[in-house]
């Protein structure tokens, strides 16, 4: 009596390792879809909160300036004073916005927290292209070191799918040249 496997045993192996293959690589996939719907939700509740600071207090945070003459009262313990442009512009602060961070958090409206992957939001402007052509200067908030991927699959499913247009946009195209890419999301 010889030993060893039948065809039939093997086959039936070979199906096994393949419905868990599969099951794997579907499970990644829904990580990576259940990851862009929170980097979208969370550009969306700081988009909120940016707002809503400014229905508040009459200036964006990081941006106001307690010197401006406003009427309303700032967040308890606001010591930054931006210069009141109406920009985020680098002039409050140029690391990740910190201005606008320690503002919503003082104003009990934001925390910062990390992304989805694991890396940083931030606060700033940027010239962003228009569909048409030409730009328009805007407040943003960005994410970065973001998978060329993911950044080319939200922009396709929330906005026009081109890298220097519409309202979401990325530092560089998406071709993968480049493994990691700035997201914009334009407030």
């Amino acid at each position: 009596m010889k030993k060893g496997f039948t065809l039939i045993e093997l086959a039936i192996v070979l199906v096994i390792i393949g419905l868990i293959i599969g099951a794997v690589l579907k499970g990644q996939e829904l990580i990576g879809l259940s990851k862009e719907k929170r980097l979208i939700q969370d550009f969306r509740n700081y988009q909120s909160a940016f707002y809503s600071f400014y229905d508040k207090y009459g200036q964006y945070p990081g941006d106001e300036n307690d010197l401006s003459g406003s009427v309303r009262a700032f967040p308890p313990g606001d010591t930054e004073n931006g210069n009141g442009n109406g920009i985020i512009d680098g002039a409050e602060d140029d690391n990740y916005g910190l201005y606008v961070w320690n503002d919503l958090a003082k104003a009990n409206m934001a925390d910062r927290r990390p992304t989805p992957f694991g890396t940083l939001y931030g606060w700033g402007y940027r010239y962003m292209g228009l569909v048409g052509g030409g730009t328009v200067l805007v407040n943003v908030i960005y994410a970065v070191n973001i998978p060329w991927e993911i950044a080319r699959d939200i922009d396709r499913r929330y906005d026009d799918g081109v890298y220097n247009t519409g309202s979401i946009q990325a530092d560089a195209d998406y071709t993968g040249r480049r493994a990691l890419l700035i997201i914009y999301y334009q407030l």
